[in-house]
C-alpha cells in the first residue's frame, strides 16, 4: 500500500492506494474516490516487467509484475 498526502499543508489529507492481483490481472482500489468535494481526480496504473530496465507502460497488462499509480488533480 502506498500512502501520500493530497494536500501537503494538511496532515489529515491522505490518499491510499492498494494494488493486488485478481484472477491474474491487477486490481486497484483507492481512497478517496474519483470525485471528492467537487475535485475530480484521475488515476492511471503503470506497469513494467522488471525494475532493472524498460519503460513504465500505460495501460498495464498481464506480463507486468511491478506497478505504480499516478494521481492527477486539476
Amino acid at each position: 500500500m502506498r500512502i501520500a498526502c493530497r494536500d501537503p499543508t494538511n496532515v489529515n489529507s491522505v490518499f491510499t492506494a492498494a494494488i493486488e492481483m485478481v484472477d491474474g490481472l491487477p486490481h486497484v482500489t483507492w481512497s478517496p474516490g474519483l470525485n471528492t468535494n467537487g475535485i475530480i481526480l484521475t488515476y492511471k496504473v503503470y506497469g513494467k516487467e522488471s525494475l532493472l530496465d524498460g519503460e513504465w507502460c500505460y495501460p498495464t497488462n498481464s506480463l507486468h509484475r511491478f506497478f505504480k499509480v499516478k494521481v492527477e488533480m486539476p
